[in-house]
């Protein structure tokens, strides 16, 4: 039986990724044709944050919620910029590339970026990056055919001021939740 594509052979995903590319966003949720229908709500404007990150929690705002609470972004982050309409579809092609995904994977996720998709004061949407793991996460739910490119995703990052890095003072930050948070010993 002869095999019609491999799992090293990324050209095969490449027709999926360009029918959904040809979609066309009828719902007129989404301004963009690059992004197949997500997110599913209307937003006038998104924000990008670098944000701290509270040791041993993973994502403080993704954490697998129906409804994340972003209260906490207030206190956590330490940069934000607002998004151009450019800067919204670059972040969209960015999402949605075709590049091959990274072959070096780590299992940290401690993400320390996020864009925030806004309608009005209100968040309808998410996409969190993790830069360290190359791991990305969404709320409501993973996009459909979403194949982040981290070279594009840090590229806009670097050109919205947000940087790639993790915060400067992560590290205090650790010290302290470890000093208020201390290691019960069995």
């Amino acid at each position: 039986m002869q095999r019609l594509w491999s799992a090293d052979d990324s050209s095969a995903f490449r027709p999926l990724f360009l029918v959904l590319l040809i979609m066309i966003n009828t719902s007129g949720c989404v301004t963009s044709a690059i992004s197949p229908k997500w997110p599913d709500k209307q937003f006038d404007r998104v924000v990008g944050y670098q944000f701290v990150n509270p040791p041993g929690i993973g994502s403080p705002f993704l954490d697998g919620k129906d409804a994340p609470s972003f209260k906490q972004l207030s206190q956590l982050k330490r940069k934000e910029a607002e998004l151009s309409a450019a800067d919204t579809e670059q972040l969209f092609k960015a999402m949605f590339s075709d590049e091959p995904p990274p072959k070096i994977f780590f299992a940290c996720y401690e993400p320390h970026h996020i864009f925030v998709f806004y309608s009005g004061e209100k968040a309808v949407a998410a996409f969190e990056v993790c830069f360290l793991c190359s791991s990305s996460g969404a709320w409501p739910g993973q996009p459909a055919a979403s194949n982040p490119s981290f070279k594009k995703l840090a590229g806009l990052c670097l050109s919205l001021g947000l940087g790639t890095d993790v915060p400067d003072d992560q590290e205090e930050v650790t010290k302290r939740y470890d000093r208020d948070h201390p290691v019960e010993d069995e």
